[in-house]
């Protein structure tokens, strides 16, 4: 038998952008609600999707001081390098 969970205290700002993400991926808040359960109990220690991005930057040294400035040249050159090959 399924059991009814209550959340109290959720912050206005939290339950628009719960509302928002469930409806633009077709599903009910209670869906997405059960989703977050499910994958917190399967990776209990897991950070949130918002913060993986963390976990790439740093990751080399490129040898470029500009890279902020120039990252959309240094991207095309590296993906005209790579379709070259």
């Amino acid at each position: 038998m399924a059991e009814k969970v209550f959340v109290r205290n959720v912050p206005d700002k939290l339950w628009r952008s719960l509302k928002a993400g469930a409806a633009a991926r077709g599903m009910t808040v209670s869906k997405a609600v059960r989703q977050a359960l499910e994958a917190w109990i399967e990776k209990p220690d897991a950070e949130p999707t918002r913060f993986r991005w963390r976990k790439i930057t740093a990751l080399g040294a490129s040898g470029q001081t500009d890279v902020s400035e120039r990252h959309d040249e240094y991207l095309a050159r590296a993906a005209l390098a790579r379709k070259s090959r």
